[in-house]
């Protein structure tokens, strides 16, 4: 049963038969079966009971220690809490917890039979620290299951499995839900001749579909376990009603993703980072070499269907306003329209991988101001559709370009000079953009596994100017490597890109290779290119990451690194930027991930093609 806002929104009922071999492993029969609803599935719920008595336990796709496991000793603590009679033996109350937070464990309280060491009952739920897939955003279920004697086996009688959940499958943007299990298991037989039809094939869970078509288990009345009152009532409304994932768990406002202040992203994704609101406005700070410092403020509001924005801002270079206005407006269920206009001074060559918010504060920190910059006047109307985890737009821009040569000196205490822009190609352009993602959303720096793909390509011609064409290919893609029954397991992420563009580029269409931003960088920048960018016509970069996780201390005894998740990874990084850029660009990287539990990271990389070592920090974790 699901419950959201008090109100029964799912049930489904299952009778099977279940077989146990010693060899060959678990096997289920669905017999019969009756639901308002399948989309459990999609939340990633099994029907089938969990059993606390078996070495690993799978819960939401993590394989958890078991309580009898042969090294549960290795993995729990466990304490004495009291002691019981039952039938003139001792029943030991004991209470259970992690020792580490190295693999999936559970905590709570076990029973357990003198002189036989089986459990008799379990009241557990998932600790802490267990990391699930990024869709399960809460799962906090209390599991309680009861044992009873079998021909000397202890077997499960039952499961009462209840608590909040969260699960967002594909970014479908579903809301938590409250989840209720109950199973009854009864009429054990053991060491009987199994079936051979349930083992003539390695799925775990099959259909009786000729069972399941006469439902007679449930016409009859047999084997059912008792409904509440509210789930009898609800049983025939949600019959009728039929209602889909995001009609029964509709998504609430922290499950949404955040208001975005005008145009803040070229493709209307939601950034990785955005500016908190402050009595209702959205700050806006920024310093370079050309708006010296700039500050202002924007807002947004909703109304209805529709939504816009404003944000204005002051800068001290040249006491001059710059502003953004956005109006987006929901056509259909999956496709909006976003029109919008702004004046400011960009980058010339726009990064994907670093937003203007951390160039402000390395480069008033005292390292190089990282972009080059021009003024842009911007109409743009775009129009986006998305479809579970697919989004498609495209859109016309009308943009006017300025050479800004404006260079100012850094105040006390870090003086200096900064570089001159280099002229841009004067004109007013007309860009025609396409673009089409699968998967995740955009993540600058990676902090999970991410699988993403995405294409663009873009059409520019100018009034004075040849016309040009580009098109890119993003990839991101993770693979689960050892130690799997971890949650969370030793793992390789990959970025890959590519950008080809046809015709005359003028200096602000130059296609882009980012190094690092002052001392910082991410998955997909060079690490060994301070302060720097390679600019040219085409571009090709595959950069990897191999997480170790905590092995490494585990392995040498420095248990206070690996309790505080402190792991090591080992990556690369190859790139080549054509033409006048020389050769590929080769480097490698060995990192310390959330060092002492921050959520900073530390990498050491060493160029190959140029010999030289260089130090940069990251993010491993959002704080």
């Amino acid at each position: 049963t699901l419950e959201h806002d008090h109100k029964v929104v799912l049930m489904s009922e299952h009778v099977y038969d279940a077989y146990r071999d010693s060899r060959h492993g678990p096997r289920e029969v669905i017999r019969s079966r009756r639901e308002t609803a399948d989309f459990y599935t999609d939340l990633g719920i099994d029907p089938i009971p969990v059993d606390f008595s078996q070495d690993y336990v799978e819960i939401q796709g993590l394989r958890f220690i078991g309580l009898t496991h042969p090294d549960a000793l290795r993995h729990y603590h466990f304490a004495f809490a009291g002691s019981r009679m039952h039938e003139g033996r001792d029943i030991y109350e004991l209470y259970v917890a992690p020792r580490n937070g190295l693999h999936a464990t559970v905590v709570g309280r076990v029973a357990v039979l003198d002189s036989v060491y089986a459990l008799v009952d379990v009241e557990v739920k998932p600790a802490r620290h267990v990391e699930y897939h990024t869709d399960v955003k809460q799962w906090q279920v209390w599991y309680r299951q009861q044992f009873a004697e079998v021909d000397s086996f202890w077997l499960p009688t039952g499961l009462l499995a209840e608590g909040p959940i969260h699960v967002d499958p594909d970014g479908a943007g579903s809301g938590p839900a409250e989840f209720r299990h109950m199973a009854l298991v009864q009429h054990h037989v053991v060491n009987q001749p199994l079936p051979a039809e349930p083992y003539a094939h390695s799925r775990r869970l099959t259909v009786d579909e000729e069972s399941v078509f006469r439902d007679d288990l449930f016409l009859l009345g047999r084997d059912i376990v008792t409904l509440m009152p509210a789930e009898a009532v609800a049983l025939d409304r949600l019959a009728r009603e039929r209602l889909t994932l995001r009609e029964a768990l509709p998504a609430t406002g922290s499950a949404q993703a955040p208001r975005v202040i005008a145009v803040t992203t070229p493709d209307g994704e939601r950034p990785q980072f955005v500016w908190p609101l402050v009595w209702g406005a959205e700050p806006w700070l920024g310093f370079n070499r050309v708006d010296g410092y700039a500050a202002g403020a924007g807002y947004a509001g909703e109304f209805g269907s529709a939504s816009a924005g404003v944000r204005i801002a002051k800068s001290t270079g040249d006491n001059g306003t710059r502003f953004a206005a956005r109006f987006t407006k929901r056509v259909s269920r999956r496709a909006s329209t976003t029109l919008s206009l702004s004046r400011e001074s960009v980058p010339q060559q726009a990064s994907r991988m670093y937003p203007l918010a951390l160039n402000s504060v390395t480069s008033r920190l005292g390292y190089r101001d990282y972009f080059d910059y021009m003024w842009r006047w911007q109409g743009r109307v775009r129009v986006n559709v998305e479809r579970s985890k697919i989004r498609m737009g495209a859109g016309l821009r009308l943009e006017s370009h300025q050479s800004s040569e404006r260079s100012l000196k850094r105040a006390w205490p870090f003086s200096g000079t900064f570089r001159f822009n280099p002229p841009v190609h004067d004109d007013i352009w007309g860009i025609l953009e396409a673009s089409v993602a699968m998967g995740d959303d955009w993540q600058p720096f990676r902090m999970g596994p991410t699988h993403r793909a995405e294409t663009r390509m873009e059409y520019a011609t100018g009034f004075d100017g040849p016309p040009y064409w580009r098109y890119e290919v993003w990839l991101d893609t993770y693979v689960k490597t050892f130690l799997r029954v971890r949650p969370r397991s030793m793992g390789l992420s990959v970025r890959a890109v590519g950008i080809r563009t046809h015709g005359t580029l003028p200096v602000q269409g130059l296609v882009a290779v980012d190094g690092t931003v002052g001392p910082v960088a991410g998955l997909g920048s060079l690490r060994s290119l301070r302060t720097e960018r390679y600019l040219g016509h085409h571009a090709v970069g595959w950069y990897w990451e191999h997480d170790f996780r905590t092995v490494l201390w585990e392995a040498v005894g420095l248990r206070a690194l690996a309790d505080r998740s402190t792991g090591v990874t080992l990556g690369g990084a190859h790139a080549k930027v054509w033409p006048g850029t020389g050769g590929l660009h080769h480097e490698m990287t060995v990192g310390l991930t959330e060092v002492m539990g921050s959520p900073f990271r530390l990498d050491l990389t060493r160029r190959l093609d140029v010999p030289g070592w260089f130090v940069s920090v990251g993010l491993s974790k959002m704080f």
